[in-house]
């Protein structure tokens, strides 16, 4: 009994740390902006088909809760073919690891 302090304050360490060092090493300028400028701005940008922009930080900042929730189910980015088929010019959608990377930076 006297030991659960202790393991709890181990676990607790080794996922603060963790996640101090996810957040340390993802930021927007060098990892998540690209991929939403490349896959994302040419939709939601201002006077475009999206009902919103996605064209700064604050942007996507605002809308975090809602992007993950598209990107987990798959709905968004809107790309009907299976690109496991066969491949289209100026294809509009995100690899796993690009979601997983937007996902974990968040």
């Amino acid at each position: 009994m006297k030991n659960y302090p202790k393991i709890f304050l181990a676990v607790f360490g080794f996922l603060f740390g963790f996640i101090q060092e996810i957040s340390s090493q993802t930021t927007w300028s060098n990892d998540i902006a690209p991929i939403i400028y490349e896959k994302c701005a040419h939709c939601h940008h201002q006077g475009a088909i999206a009902p919103f922009e996605l064209m700064s930080y604050p942007d996507v900042f605002n809308k975090g809760s809602l992007i993950n929730h598209v990107l987990n189910e798959g709905s968004m980015p809107p790309w009907p073919p299976d690109p496991n088929y066969r491949h289209f010019a100026n294809e509009f959608y995100l690899t796993n690891s690009e979601i997983t990377f937007y996902v974990r930076g968040i």
